[in-house]
């Protein structure tokens, strides 16, 4: 999915996914 492969990049480039990874991927996917 183009969508959630962008939110993922966004986060990963703000590094917001380091403090709560697994609650990220759960929501993403």
């Amino acid at each position: 999915n183009i969508e959630q492969h962008t939110l993922t990049s966004a986060l990963v480039q703000s590094k917001q996914y380091t403090f709560q990874p697994q609650a990220t991927y759960k929501l993403l996917f």
